[in-house]
């Protein structure tokens, strides 16, 4: 087994800190589900920061729910990874 290495080289890549807007009328439209309620990360890999990366993703709407894989979710939502923290913005 080989012990994990720092690697100082990563901060300093563009996609190593991002952020996407995401609109929840966007979000329940896709999939479907009425008027957008909210997400829930339901399961994470547990490696690295805030719990790493997301292994399933649930959208939320008035019509239903579906829960699709976090890789799904950044390939459907053309996000940079499937390391990412949904945070709800209110205006």
């Amino acid at each position: 087994m080989w012990p994990a290495v720092r690697d100082d080289g990563d901060p300093r890549s563009p996609l190593h800190t991002w952020t996407a807007t995401l609109d929840g009328a966007a979000l329940a439209s896709r999939y479907g589900l009425g008027t957008f309620q909210r997400v829930v990360v339901l399961a994470q890999n547990g490696l690295g920061a805030q719990g790493g990366r997301v292994k399933t993703i649930r959208i939320v709407g008035s019509a239903g729910s579906r829960t699709i894989s976090g890789s799904q979710f950044a390939y459907d939502w053309n996000l940079s990874s499937d390391w990412f923290f949904p945070v709800r913005q209110l205006k």
